[in-house]
């Protein structure tokens, strides 16, 4: 019997070129722009269909999908993602989200009295909640170092001091254990932090550090951090898996200390094996993963291809002027790399905001002072937060530029960074030049009324 029945033919998959500039082949809503691909993804329609079938299928005989098929297709789920993340599978586990695997890979900091975990400000908000948590408990210090999204290589330096910092007694007075959490992207600000000399650093220092990975798979060439300790990341996001499904990896010298957030019938075993079944759930994500992960590639792969152009407006690149010249003479260009750089480029100028540094198909737009002039939003930062305590005036006025979004055809992402609103644009095949059009008018338009 066929363990991955789900899996479509590659003669029914899609030409990769007809995934880009259009929403046609995804299972996106074709009316809305999706300028938010960031936070939780999307799937084509390809992989709609496969995760149905395999859905279908455990419905069928869950008995026959959970005792019998599953073991087989966890195995071929594994060594799938660890590829596409350059990791071992004996390293490797599944996990529904980077949140999760980042709690599991905690587990590894020194949290006792002396030790000091180093973490920056940019960090997951859930991710930094979590470590306050655990060092309230624990009495670990807790250094939350400040960092300036507008210079990432700083970002590095700022955490490298604190290590040095935490190791000279300067942070809290006395000498102890530290720990090191790094993000390589970071989310609020698409500030493209340098983990692998983090990690450098720590290693050298004899540090545990472990790296929030969320936003490295399907959007990198790269892969997990070597020489962390674990490295997290998700699929549902840029690799476009269903929701959820992240990779978890660990190095073979925790094995023996590391398990799933809720134990297992395999607890006795080492990872990555005690977090094979952890509790029945939606294995839907999973055995889809190698189609998954295949067509990832194959975006990438035609996303990144020599060009005659850096720019794309629909899949089929601009001829060339020149036809002596050899392919091999062309740039690479990342096309939706280009996109992300350009429409923020487009949505900055638009509404005399600024760009901030960044990687990949994300980019961060810092947007004027005067958006928190426009009725609605001063109206919205005015009034009563939803919950006591759970958000700020800040949080209040980005809740109303992305419901102006919102009404105006756009899904976007906007956060509080310090004292000002961040758009985080995110691109991917999909997107065109005429949704940042689109989400630039509406901008300019909420802009104008300030």
């Amino acid at each position: 019997m066929n363990p991955h029945p789900a899996v479509i033919p590659p003669d029914t998959l899609p030409d990769v070129a007809d995934l880009f500039g259009s929403t046609a082949l995804w299972a996106l809503d074709d009316d809305v722009v999706h300028a938010n691909h960031g936070s939780f993804g999307g799937i084509t329609t390809a992989t709609a269909r496969a995760v149905a079938a395999a859905r279908r299928r455990v419905a069928a005989n869950p008995m026959r999908a959970f005792t019998r098929d599953f073991e087989a297709g966890h195995v071929a789920a594994v060594a799938a993602v660890a590829a596409l993340v350059g990791a071992r599978s004996a390293d490797t586990a599944l996990v529904p989200n980077a949140t999760t695997g980042m709690d599991v890979a905690m587990r590894l900091l020194p949290w006792e009295p002396g030790a000091t975990i180093v973490v920056a400000d940019q960090a997951y908000p859930s991710v930094l909640a979590n470590l306050r948590r655990r060092a309230q408990r624990t009495g670990t210090r807790l250094h939350v170092v400040a960092t300036d999204p507008r210079d990432p290589a700083g970002c590095g330096r700022a955490l490298v001091a604190a290590m040095d910092a935490a190791m000279d007694g300067a942070v809290g007075g006395a000498v102890g254990r530290t720990g090191v959490v790094v993000d390589r992207v970071a989310s609020a600000t698409a500030c493209p932090f340098p983990a692998a000399e983090v990690v450098a650093a720590a290693r050298a220092r004899d540090m545990v550090v472990i790296v929030d990975g969320a936003h490295v798979p399907g959007q990198f060439a790269e892969g997990a951090t070597p020489g962390a300790d674990a490295w997290t990341g998700n699929l549902h996001k840029w690799a476009c898996a269903p929701i959820a499904l992240a990779a978890l990896v660990v190095d073979e010298r925790h094995h023996a200390t590391v398990g799933p957030v809720v134990p297992t019938w395999l607890d006795g075993a080492d990872f990555p094996a005690n977090s094979t079944w952890q509790g029945t759930m939606d294995p839907g994500p999973m055995l889809v993963a190698e189609q998954v992960v295949a067509q990832a590639v194959a975006i990438r792969a035609h996303a990144t291809r020599r060009r005659a152009t850096p720019t794309h407006v629909t899949s089929t690149p601009a001829p060339r002027t020149d036809a002596t010249r050899d392919d091999s003479e062309l740039p690479v260009v990342d096309l939706i790399e280009a996109l992300a750089v350009e429409g923020a480029a487009h949505l900055a100028a638009a509404v005399d905001g600024h760009v901030l540094p960044g990687r990949g198909w994300m980019r961060a737009v810092v947007l004027p002072p005067a958006i928190l002039r426009a009725p609605v939003v001063a109206t919205a930062m005015a009034g009563p937060a939803p919950a006591a305590g759970l958000a700020s005036p800040l949080d209040l006025a980005a809740r109303a530029v992305e419901a102006v979004a919102v009404a105006g055809g756009v899904e976007a992402k906007v956060t509080p960074w310090q004292d000002e609103l961040v758009l985080r644009l995110s691109c991917h095949a999909y997107t065109s030049e005429r949704d940042h059009d689109r989400l630039a008018d509406v901008l300019t338009t909420l802009v104008g009324t300030a």
